[in-house]
């Protein structure tokens, strides 16, 4: 069987595209997404695509089109292809990452738009063939219109037949004829041939009249999408195109016109912006959620934090004590991270991860997983085997992240193994990497799954789905973390039942002279040289007295109010040298209270502090408008705090 031409001619296609990644992105989803050979032409700019076109001596089969270029964008392109007469005509698809552009890029002339965030390889093959298909017709509707214009007698047949709305006038705009859809689309009933146009649709604008006047002096108007009323009264869009057409004695005779009732596609449009305006709304009230869920997530660590530093304070020294601080700050820290990047949580749901790598101790991160996955290796009975080099082991990395890859590999370990398995977590050299192993005793994995694991809903076994639980995003995860530290996983087993080994390989770098433990408790307490008289307000009663209590310990005479106004009179009568503010108080907000407070003359040298659940930038840059010094996220770090008020003079004025 011979294969048809679409799969053996090779397909011309101009793609102009800024990006090199989106051009080779748009190469490979158009390999994909067809069997068609291509031919790739590729240009980055606007002027230099339309010089190309200018000079080539055959159109391509279709421009696949940015809509922002550096020096054009697609409108002012689609502008020059279909009104520059000496550039070839061709069909036009934009590829666009702002949707509201769709409607924008048809009207102006495209044949389609694919949007970036969700194009695939059939989506972008189908909008190409789709844009072919409808250039053609419009180049034969076209031809047909020239045919039309050459001959009156042929073109009144083929108006009367034609599947098109058609229809032909008089000077005096009285039908000669028209095809049957235009009668359909307009409503008509009955032969109108010899009926004034004008008389059957009584409403007919000011400016459609204009427009027949302008095509009996011989212009041929056009238009994308107009407003049309209909002889039973009721309104649709219809885009047309009217020309003049001559009698026998070369005069022009009358309007040739043709139509086409676009009404469920200019909905559609409205329809699309509507839903581009709602996602938009929808967008801003996410950002807003997560703001105020960050902010509702911080106010209970920050009694957390000082609570646990006055429990270092007043408690005996024991080794139990000062593991379990230890143990509760570092969940504290890691509640922080967790909260800041939930913030930007469009970034990460996008595959964007951030990391905040630093030269860290391996041991750190190893002690985090284990102590994450603990009561689930607990749970199962399992045995826990470690075995690591004496010497340290240092990488550039983030503790939180890669915390969570080797907790994920534990957890993982202890989920797919029997009651009472064995899992080996063991540190090896080789060159100047680190390899970590986790070994388990438990189902293993079959040699058709060894090479999926990795993949994104991935499940090693299937009948152990509603047991066990999980996406099956997990491995993915660890696979794309592990590759943004600069690293590789792999999985071994030897077969179902015969456990499984996840080798983790880091690049190593040189030791440190000085390590600080990640995500410990303030190492030392400050010891306070200045007793400063301090007003703390904050809503939350906890967090005021908790902070209080704590600043009581460290030496200095401290107040505490409830609201915004409270603050304003305590400040008045107490002269505090320094004021920790809460934004979101009740009865006046701490930006207000804030400004009355620097309004006093006696204010001037009084170090103020917004201590605040809120993070954003707007925020902060009102908190300084409204008179602050500092803008602090809670919870509030202890050496953040005691450094600001060490750095204060000894006497103020």
């Amino acid at each position: 069987m011979t294969k048809s031409r679409e799969h053996t001619a090779p397909f011309h296609v101009l793609c102009i595209e800024d990006s090199p990644e989106d051009r080779a992105n748009t190469r490979q989803m158009l390999l994909l997404g067809s069997s068609r050979r291509y031919i790739f032409t590729e240009v980055d700019t606007g002027a230099l695509a339309l010089r190309m076109l200018r000079d080539m001596p055959k159109p391509p089969d279709c421009i696949l089109l940015d809509f922002k270029l550096p020096d054009m964008d697609a409108l002012e392109i689609i502008a020059e292809l279909r009104g520059g007469k000496s550039l070839p005509s061709c069909p036009v698809v934009v590829l666009t990452g702002v949707a509201e552009s769709g409607p924008q890029v048809i009207v102006a002339g495209a044949q389609d738009f694919v949007g970036k965030s969700w194009a695939s390889p059939e989506s972008l093959t189908r909008a190409i063939e789709s844009a072919v298909q409808r250039y053609a017709l419009a180049l034969e509707r076209e031809r047909v219109a020239d045919a039309l214009y050459a001959s009156e007698q042929v073109l009144r047949l083929f108006v009367q037949n034609a599947p098109a709305a058609v229809a032909q006038f008089d000077r005096e705009m009285r039908y000669l004829c028209a095809s049957g859809r235009w009668q359909q689309d307009y409503g008509f009933t009955g032969d109108i041939t010899g009926r004034s146009h004008y008389e059957l649709v009584p409403d007919l604008s000011d400016t459609m009249k204009a427009v027949y006047r302008r095509v009996l002096d011989g212009e041929t108007m056009s238009s994308d999408g107009d407003r049309s009323a209909r002889a039973d009264g009721s309104v649709r869009w219809e885009k047309w195109e009217a020309l003049p057409w001559r009698d026998a004695t070369g005069g022009i005779g009358g309007i040739l016109m043709s139509s086409e009732d676009i009404t469920e596609r200019v909905q559609a449009e409205e329809e699309l912006r509507r839903l581009a305006a709602e996602l938009s709304d929808a967008a801003r009230r996410k950002d807003e959620f997560l703001a105020t869920l960050a902010h509702e997530l911080r106010n209970p660590l920050a009694p957390i934090r000082s609570g646990l530093h006055v429990l270092q304070l007043t408690s005996g020294v024991g080794s139990a004590a000062d593991e379990a601080r230890m143990m509760l700050e570092r969940q504290i820290a890691q509640m922080v991270h967790l909260v800041d990047d939930l913030l930007d949580v469009s970034r990460i749901s996008g595959g964007k991860l951030q990391l905040r790598k630093e030269r860290i101790e391996l041991a750190g991160a190893l002690h985090s997983a284990i102590e994450i996955s603990r009561p689930l290796i607990d749970a199962g009975g399992h045995v826990l085997t470690v075995v690591v080099p004496s010497q340290p082991i240092f990488v550039d990395a983030d503790m939180m992240r890669l915390g969570q890859v080797f907790a994920n590999l534990l957890s993982n370990a202890a989920k797919f193994s029997d009651q009472s398995g064995s899992i080996h977590l063991s540190v090896a050299f080789q060159g100047g990497n680190v390899l970590v192993s986790v070994k388990d005793s438990g189902i293993g994995i079959t040699p058709d799954m060894l090479g999926g694991v990795f993949r994104m809903f991935s499940q090693i076994d299937q009948s152990l789905e509603k047991s066990q639980g999980g996406l099956g995003i997990g491995l993915s995860l660890v696979k794309q973390l592990v590759e943004l530290h600069g690293g590789s996983v792999e999985a071994r087993s030897a077969g179902a039942g015969q456990g499984s080994e996840f080798v983790v390989t880091l690049p190593m770098v040189a030791a440190v002279t000085r390590v600080v433990p990640p995500l410990l408790v303030d190492d030392l307490l400050p010891i306070v040289s200045v007793p400063r008289r301090i007003l703390v307000a904050d809503d939350n009663e906890d967090a005021a007295d908790s902070l209080a209590m704590l600043l009581t310990f460290l030496g200095h005479n401290v107040r505490t109010v409830g609201d915004g106004l409270a603050a304003v009179a305590m400040a008045n009568a107490f002269r505090p040298e320094v004021i920790l503010l809460d934004i979101g108080m009740p009865m006046l907000n701490g930006h207000d209270a804030c400004r009355r407070i620097r309004a006093e003359p006696w204010s001037s040298a009084v170090l103020l502090i917004a201590l605040t659940g809120w993070g954003q930038e707007d925020v902060r840059n009102r908190s300084v408008e409204a008179g602050f010094n500092h803008h602090i996220v809670k919870p509030v770090s202890l050496a953040t705090l005691t450094r600001l008020l060490a750095e204060m003079p000894a006497a103020l004025a």
